[in-house]
């Protein structure tokens, strides 16, 4: 599990600082689309439903959020 070794105020963040956190996050709404797009052809190729279904919309809340973190990061 990660450990979060510190934080960075809003207020005092450099522009590095948040271009960084926003190329971040795109990595990971791309890696969760990916991951997504693979549980859902999975789950049509051998006709599951049930978990890789609820697993898929789990993936999909996740890129949600990282879709409300980028739309934070980038309108401040």
């Amino acid at each position: 599990m990660p450990k979060v070794v510190g934080t960075i105020s809003i207020d005092t963040a450099s522009e590095k600082d948040t271009f960084f956190a926003i190329d971040e996050v795109a990595r990971l709404q791309r890696g969760l689309a990916l991951a997504r797009l693979a549980f859902e052809k999975f789950a049509e190729d051998q006709q599951h439903d049930g978990d890789f279904i609820a697993c898929s919309m789990h993936l999909l809340d996740l890129e949600i959020l990282a879709d409300k973190i980028s739309s934070s990061l980038t309108s401040s």
